[in-house]
């Protein structure tokens, strides 16, 4: 595994808050946990990584991390991805989110999340705010689920639980 990042607790802006991948680089992903430091009283309350409008998700998780990989105790605002999943674009991976809060987030598809061909976890997690605009379908104001049309054979479950919703938005469903 690829152990585990403790985020202290602030605000995190500008370059190297934005394609965060777990591993080396995107090719190479490694099961890893990002969260929040407990230890220093962390939270998403305070835990913040504020993309600034960037062109750009926060984390890009894919392919082939598994749940034991992690995202918990984050706030992930203010993105303007013209991708999918203005904070957090998932492809071919299923990692767990936890606890982590989404607020005025952009993107083409799935204004705060884009599980495309996955099983991820996302629990008890709050999202506001967050629009799914432009592209050629914007859908899923907070979240956008998808099997892509590559994938010939499989089964994705995402499961999302004790979750809460609230003025999110997208131009044409969800």
């Amino acid at each position: 595994t690829g152990g585990t990042v403790f985020i202290e607790p602030g605000t995190y802006t500008g370059a190297g808050n934005e394609v965060i991948f777990f591993g080396p680089d995107e090719n190479n992903p490694r099961n890893m946990i990002v969260q929040s430091d407990p230890a220093n009283g962390g939270s998403p309350a305070n835990t913040i990584i504020n993309l600034q409008g960037a062109d750009e998700p926060a984390f890009a998780l894919g392919p082939g991390l598994t749940a034991a990989a992690e995202v918990y105790g984050l706030t992930i605002e203010n993105s303007n991805y013209v991708g999918g999943g203005g904070a957090i674009s998932i492809g071919d991976s299923s990692p767990t989110i936890l606890n982590c809060v989404f607020v005025n987030n952009h993107g083409s598809a799935g204004g705060a999340i884009i599980l495309a061909n996955s099983n991820t976890t996302i629990r008890e997690c709050t999202f506001t705010g967050n629009q799914a605009v432009s592209g050629d379908l914007p859908v899923g104001g907070a979240i956008e689920i998808e099997t892509t049309t590559e994938v010939t054979s499989g089964t994705f479950t995402p499961l999302v639980t004790n979750c809460v919703f609230s003025q999110n938005t997208a131009q044409t469903d969800g």
